[in-house]
């Protein structure tokens, strides 16, 4: 969840396959105060991106990812 960002201020959200320099498979969006559920697959790697406009005020908010299935390595 993304608890204070400034305003206008969005994480993207990417799931790529193929590490990450793969090939982005599905893409959402999180804007402050929000959060975000998802059942996913075909991924391996999770990817956040930060929309411009500076380093500060900083995005402060958790992430925590709780699989379903045992993970591979």
């Amino acid at each position: 969840m993304i608890s204070a960002a400034p305003v206008g201020r969005t994480i993207t959200v990417n799931f790529l396959l193929g590490g990450p320099a793969g090939t982005i498979v599905e893409t959402d969006t999180i804007t402050p105060g929000t959060a975000l559920a998802f059942t996913k697959t075909g991924f391996d790697t999770i990817q956040l991106e930060v929309t411009a406009g500076g380093v500060t005020p900083n995005i402060t908010g958790e992430l925590c990812v709780t699989p379903r299935y045992p993970i591979s390595t």
